[in-house]
């Protein structure tokens, strides 16, 4: 799998936002990154939110711990 830099649009909802603290749509995305766990480097998709009126990005801790288990479940492929 090639990783780069570029997201994906996945989904448009609309929450209060963190950023600008309005209620509005604000963009589901997904791209490709690298983690560190234990020294070792896992790419995977990770997903997130951008606030379209600033295009700032964020996470909500629900799609933190989503990220996260995505990690460990590749570093336990990976090295286990």
């Amino acid at each position: 799998m090639l990783f780069d830099n570029k997201d994906t649009l996945i989904d448009c909802v609309i929450i209060e936002c963190p950023i600008c603290g309005d209620v509005h749509e604000v963009e589901k995305r997904k791209c490709n990154t690298t983690a560190k766990m234990y020294g070792k480097s896992i790419e995977y998709v990770e997903t997130f939110y951008r606030c379209t009126k600033h295009n700032t990005d964020f996470v909500t801790g629900k799609i933190m711990d989503e990220n996260l288990a995505i990690v460990r479940e590749k570093y336990q492929e990976l090295y286990t």
